[in-house]
Order: C-alpha cells, then structure tokens, then sequence
C-alpha cells in the first residue's frame, strides 16, 4: 500500500505576499483560489509541477503568534 499526502495547510498573515513568496521560492502555481463565508478564511492552493500542494489560509486581522520562552 502506498500512502502520499494530498496537501499541506498553513495559516498565513498576508496572503498575496505569501502567495508571491512561494511561487517564486518554490515554482509554485495557483491551483484555486476560495473564501469560507462562515469562518470569514480566504485560501489558495499551490501545486508544484511534481503534484504536491500546499494550501495557505488568511483570516483578516490574524496577528503572528507571540515565542514562547522556554527555561
């Protein structure tokens, strides 16, 4: 049995930038782009041409998370 992992997720700030920055760090291109209405997301998938993708998900206001300090 083979498995292969269909996408991969990430919560981003600025979606446009992060879009741009993919697509030219990786060779990435726009597959779709979608809103969810409910949670207020907007979202684009990325395929690279040997068909993995990564999905970046934007909600307006999102702030980076603070670093935790570890002892």
């Amino acid at each position: 049995m083979t498995t292969r992992l269909d996408r991969v997720g990430v919560n981003v700030r600025d979606l446009a930038a992060q879009v741009a920055w993919q697509q030219n760090a990786f060779g990435l291109k726009t597959v779709f782009e979608f809103p969810l209405e409910g949670p207020g997301l907007r979202g684009v998938v990325l395929e690279h041409p040997r068909g993995w993708r990564i999905e970046l998900l934007a909600r307006p206001g999102s702030a980076p998370a603070r670093a935790r300090r570890t002892r």
